[in-house]
């Protein structure tokens, strides 16, 4: 079964001050929501990194978030199948 392109976004998240006095904590639970925290500004309260477009609703609900913008979105594609994948009953020949 081949695999399917996934749309990843870039985003900026925007926390409200009491979760920004607690940031390990905060990046924790966003990182739980499927976020891959690239960076934090504890200083400002903001938190930046990628997420799977799917995931991006449960981001957004996050009590914690002030604000999530997009800065950018690309897309994944699968890897490509292995050429020298010799598993038996895989015989290319048949």
């Amino acid at each position: 079964m081949a695999g399917q392109e996934t749309e990843i976004l870039s985003v900026v998240v925007v926390l409200k001050s009491e979760h920004a006095e607690d940031i390990p904590a905060t990046v924790a639970r966003l990182q739980v929501l499927g976020l891959q925290v690239e960076s934090t500004d504890d200083d400002k309260g903001v938190v930046e990194g990628t997420i799977d477009a799917v995931k991006i609703a449960g981001l957004r609900d996050f009590e914690g978030a002030s604000y999530v913008r997009i800065d950018g979105e690309f897309i994944c594609e699968p890897p490509a199948a292995d050429a020298g994948d010799d598993e038996p009953g895989h015989n290319s020949e048949d």
